[in-house]
């Protein structure tokens, strides 16, 4: 398997000088991606493959580059001060999935009557009802 290059988006830098920290949270996610290797969807033309650890190593200088630009060590991580907390989570955004929309019981009822078989069978039940009781 050839080797990737590894290309950076023109648009946006993977390191920034401005602000408290010197990474933007979109660098973070692509290295911190659950694949160790994955689609850079960026460019929609010509998709590309980016090893995330290629991406630690030749962007960010390795491990303690990646501490250095987020502030933090690698044995004791940062200080967990509320201050310190309220910078990251200001800057980075906070840690949380949004909850789940969970349908309620009435709209999964009526979900059911929008397929026309349903209707149709409701309303040979409601006439087979009637033709019983009389």
């Amino acid at each position: 398997m050839p080797e990737l290059e590894l290309q950076k988006d023109i648009g946006q830098p993977l390191l920034q000088t401005e602000g408290e920290f010197s990474v933007t949270p979109e660098a973070i996610a692509k290295i911190c991606h659950t694949d160790a290797a994955h689609k850079d969807d960026s460019n929609e033309a010509a998709p590309e493959r980016i090893l995330s650890s290629k991406l630690i190593l030749e962007e960010f200088g390795g491990y303690e580059g990646i501490a250095n630009a987020l502030k933090t060590n690698l044995l004791t991580g940062h200080s967990g001060t509320k201050e310190e907390i309220a910078k990251r989570t200001d800057f980075f955004g906070k840690n949380a999935f949004p909850p789940p929309n969970i349908k309620s019981i009435w709209t999964l009822i009526m979900e059911n009557f929008e397929d026309p078989i349903n209707n149709i069978l409701l309303g040979a039940a409601i006439v087979s009802i009637a033709i019983g009781l009389f």
